[in-house]
């Protein structure tokens, strides 16, 4: 008596000894739905592949300001510069801009910037570059994370 005080649960209804109409309302509709759904008369979502140019739509300038590059510089915090062979002080950048301008007259170099850096070191490189006849393609990269920072890196 000291924990049900109220005595509530003797002036309770008994619960139903037979199924409610509407349970069987809401079997039959999904039986219904899944039946229905199912069919070959809906159609299923996702896109035919079978006359591609038919389906998909094409911006027509949409590769305008497009460049192919043949070689690719990444700059990472602290003015560290990578090459597809390794890391490279700045003085040895330019001896490897002046040789891939021999064997590709004409390339165009992909500079991967970290905007950490200062803007001096990237007009060393385009300057190098270009003093070495070889066009410069810049694309910035995130700061991401440092030692100082606690957020998660975005490259």
């Amino acid at each position: 008596m000291i924990t049900r005080p109220l005595d509530v649960s003797t002036r309770l209804k008994p619960p139903p000894k037979n199924f409610d109409y509407l349970f069987w309302v809401n079997g039959v509709l999904i039986a219904l739905f899944f039946t229905f759904f199912g069919s070959r008369f809906v159609l299923s979502p996702g896109m035919g592949i079978a006359k591609i140019d038919q389906i998909l739509p094409s911006l027509t300038h949409s590769a305008a300001g497009a460049v192919a590059t043949q070689l690719r510089l990444d700059v990472a915090e602290g003015g560290k510069l990578y090459v597809d062979t390794g890391l490279i002080s700045l003085s040895e950048l330019k001896g490897w801009l002046f040789k891939q301008s021999e064997k590709t007259p004409g390339a165009t170099l992909l500079v991967r910037y970290n905007v950490a850096n200062s803007a001096e070191l990237l007009t060393e490189i385009a300057n190098a570059a270009l003093d070495a006849k070889i066009n410069v393609q810049l694309a910035a990269v995130d700061r991401g994370a440092n030692a100082n920072d606690t957020g998660a890196s975005h490259e």
